[in-house]
C-alpha cells in the first residue's frame, strides 16, 4: 500500500492468498519451455515473503541467445468489487489515463452503475471495471480509464493492531 492507494501484495504469499497462478511460457523454438510456479511448497518451505518477480527470475535459463521465458499476467485473477462493500472509508476512483480527469465512488455505488443490477456480476472484479465503462472522458474524448483502490491512511493505522 502506498499513497493510500491499495496495492497487491507482489509477494508469493500474495499471489498465493489471490489465487493467482504464476505460469511461464518460452517462444523460442529451441526451448518451448513450460512451467508453472508451485506457490504452496513455496510458502510450506517458508519463502512467502519473496517477491514473485525475484522467482520469475530464477527460473530463467542460460540459452545463448537469451531467456524467451515470459510470464503472462493471469487477467481473471483479482480483487472482486464484492469484497470492498462495508467499508465506509474505502473509495474506488476511475481516472482517465489521458487528461487525468476523475470521479470517486464507494464500492457499492460503482457497482450498481457498472453493473446494472444483473445478477450475474456478482463476481465482477476490480480489473474489469475500466472494461465496463461506457463511452469516453467528458474531458479529453479518450478511452483509457484506469481504476484505483483509494484506501485512507488512518483507516489503515485503525486496522492494524
Amino acid at each position: 500500500m502506498c499513497e493510500g492507494l491499495l496495492q497487491p501484495d507482489p509477494t508469493v504469499a500474495g499471489y498465493r492468498a489471490r489465487l493467482q497462478a504464476v505460469r511461464g511460457t518460452c517462444g523460442q523454438r529451441d526451448c518451448r519451455r513450460r512451467c508453472e510456479v508451485d506457490l504452496d511448497r513455496l510458502v510450506a518451505r517458508g519463502l512467502g515473503a519473496l517477491p514473485v518477480s525475484a522467482v520469475q527470475r530464477l527460473l530463467k535459463c542460460n540459452n545463448l541467445a537469451g531467456c524467451g521465458l515470459e510470464f503472462p499476467e493471469d487477467r481473471r485473477c483479482g480483487l472482486p468489487l464484492r469484497a470492498l462493500f462495508g467499508r465506509s472509508h474505502v473509495r474506488i476512483r476511475v481516472k482517465c489515463a489521458g487528461c487525468g480527469f476523475f470521479r470517486a465512488a464507494t464500492p457499492e455505488a460503482l457497482w450498481r452503475r457498472v453493473a446494472a443490477g444483473e445478477a450475474s456480476d456478482e463476481g465482477l472484479l476490480v480489473s474489469d471495471v475500466p472494461g465496463r465503462i461506457k463511452g469516453p472522458c467528458r474531458q479529453c474524448g479518450k478511452k483509457v480509464w484506469r481504476v484505483d483502490i483509494l484506501w485512507p491512511e488512518r483507516a489503515r493505522r485503525a486496522a492494524s493492531p
